[in-house]
């Protein structure tokens, strides 16, 4: 089985777990995932982007097509999925030709993409979905609060997401302008929301994104429970010891 099928088998795999989940209502939600080396060829129609995204150049992603629905995704990967291949330089790729396009997300996954290559990170899985949740937190608690909210909500989200969540504000789905914000975001952070938006993960692998979207969106109904249970809004303290030793817990074995 060539590396795209498996590609394509596991995003058929993490389709289904959103559907499941909740975490893509109609078409919503997209996934892409950056193939191993160089040299796939993926057809002859033309994809003209804005910006250039040179660290992609001669890389293929393998991206949801704009209008697929995860349930789809999940039954027939192979019908929804579309190789997009950047030019060397990286201003533009090319696809097969086919009635389908790529995601409307396109210009986020090529910037988050070319983010993690030029910052040196080995993920190549880019999860985006709309977990019913996370994309409501700014409107209860003050954005600026809620990394930490987030972090002490659920004891898994220090050792799921070590490096945090980013929240942004409402910024036009598909523009250039969400684009570059979640591609800051998640070279330093391990999640982004999106206010009244969704939720955007990365990891090396789909299983691992997923993984960070489901605590980021437990933390999140862990909080709101709080909330209504009449719970301060910074929640019960984290105990130093304890992260301390769940540090100690996750560091390798020597």
């Amino acid at each position: 089985m060539s590396s795209m099928h498996m590609v394509m088998r596991t995003i058929a795999e993490t389709a289904a777990t959103l559907a499941q989940c909740g975490f893509a209502e109609g078409g919503a939600g997209n996934i892409s995932f950056r193939l191993p080396g160089t040299g796939h060829t993926s057809g002859r129609r033309i994809i003209e982007f804005p910006a250039a995204y040179p660290a992609l150049g001669g890389r293929t992603l393998l991206v949801t097509a704009t209008g697929s629905r995860m349930r789809q995704i999940a039954r027939h990967p192979s019908r929804w999925l579309i190789p997009v291949t950047f030019a060397s330089d990286g201003r533009c790729a090319t696809m097969p030709e086919s009635r389908l396009q790529p995601t409307g997300e396109l210009l986020m996954h090529a910037a988050i993409h070319e983010a993690l290559i030029a910052a040196g990170m080995n993920d190549r899985a880019v999860l985006h979905a709309h977990p019913p949740l996370c994309p409501l937190l700014h409107s209860i608690f003050p954005a600026e609060s809620l990394p930490a909210l987030l972090r002490r909500a659920h004891t898994e989200c220090p050792m799921v997401l070590p490096r945090g969540v980013a929240v942004l504000p409402l910024l036009a789905p598909g523009s250039p302008e969400l684009a570059s914000a979640v591609a800051t975001a998640l070279t330093s952070h391990d999640t982004a929301i999106m206010a009244d938006h969704g939720v955007v993960t990365t990891a090396r692998s789909l299983s691992q994104a997923l993984d960070k979207m489901e605590v980021a969106e437990k933390a999140a109904l862990c909080l709101l429970v709080k909330r209504v249970c009449g719970a301060k809004n910074d929640c019960s303290p984290w105990p130093d010891k304890l992260e301390a030793l769940y540090l100690r817990l996750r560091a390798p074995h020597k």
